[in-house]
């Protein structure tokens, strides 16, 4: 999980890449929203699809997407239907990574320790996202204006896929098929089911502030003269790490719903503090405030 964090944390920058091709914060969104419809689709079949054919081979499968995508962005030098291409496969492979991540790390534990371990896991990702941040930076002010300093972000991150396929090999090689039974209900059946109400409005939330942070923070920064992003998602990791420590308790103690209503607040706040930062120093309080609310809402709302 933190070579998969670390490798997505380098793809932060895809908005300045959109730029440098001569793209627009419009077409940066289109790009990005047109990758997310296609992820959101595919995870209409994605639970039943592990059902019926295992976490290996969907975990697989998802792996060499993103590594596909990643030799797509490295060759890409203009706009056109490559980049979008690229952006899809990369969402989708994310997508079933992080999915088949999680269902396999809940089927190794109690239930009742599902909540712990899904924060554990997450907390691993916190490390991915401080050396992607500062390898990022690194990359970017050592390197020149162009399409060098992109390339090498892509080509880390495409060597890093390639190790956590080898990871993944490693970790599911003794997964078997499941065996071929009685068929699954429909999704929309399912969702119709076991509803989960309110809580699906907390994940869009959730959702919203990470395309913000992790998507156009970056475009921020560039127009205020802001050099290094990686101060912001350092504190963020650090913070939502803390976080994580001291409430890795709380979803017995004080309980999931009211850990997601700090984390909301937590989120709040962040981002409402983002609106005045001018100088890097000034990311480190809205950083701490967002690292918060994720450090509390993704165990809470996942499990």
């Amino acid at each position: 999980n933190t070579v998969l964090v670390l490798a997505n944390a380098l793809t932060f920058r895809f908005a300045e890449f959109v730029t440098h091709l001569g793209g627009t914060e419009q077409l940066t969104g289109t790009v990005i929203s047109v990758g997310m419809l296609a992820a959101i689709a595919v995870r209409f079949r994605l639970g039943h699809d592990i059902d019926a054919c295992g976490t290996r081979r969907l975990w697989l499968t998802s792996t060499l997407l993103f590594v596909a995508a990643c030799v797509l962005l490295v060759q890409t030098n203009s706009i056109s239907w490559v980049l979008y291409v690229a952006r899809i496969a990369f969402s989708i492979g994310i997508a079933g990574m992080f999915t088949c991540s999680m269902v396999n790390i809940q089927n190794e534990v109690p239930a009742e320790r599902r909540t712990e371990a899904i924060g554990s896991l997450g907390t691993s990702g916190f490390l991915g996202m401080i050396l992607g941040s500062l390898l990022g930076d690194i990359t970017f002010v050592s390197l020149p204006n162009g399409s060098v300093r992109f390339t090498v972000v892509f080509a880390v991150a495409l060597a890093l896929g390639v190790v956590y396929l080898g990871l993944v090999m490693l970790i599911t090689r003794q997964h078997v098929r499941p065996r071929s039974g009685q068929s699954n209900p429909p999704v929309l059946q399912l969702m119709k089911r076991y509803w989960p109400g309110s809580v699906l409005l907390v994940a869009l939330v959730m959702g919203t502030g990470l395309v913000v942070t992790t998507v156009f923070l970056t475009r921020m920064a560039t127009e205020r003269g802001i050099a290094h992003i990686g101060t912001f998602f350092i504190s963020y990791s650090l913070a939502a790490l803390a976080c994580r420590i001291v409430t890795r308790n709380w979803s017995r103690t004080v309980g999931r719903r009211r850990m997601i209503a700090v984390g909301l607040c937590g989120h709040a706040v962040g981002q409402l503090l983002l609106i005045s930062v001018q100088s890097e120093w000034q990311l480190l309080v809205p950083a701490v405030f967002c690292g918060l609310g994720h450090g509390l809402l993704f165990p809470a709302v996942t499990s």
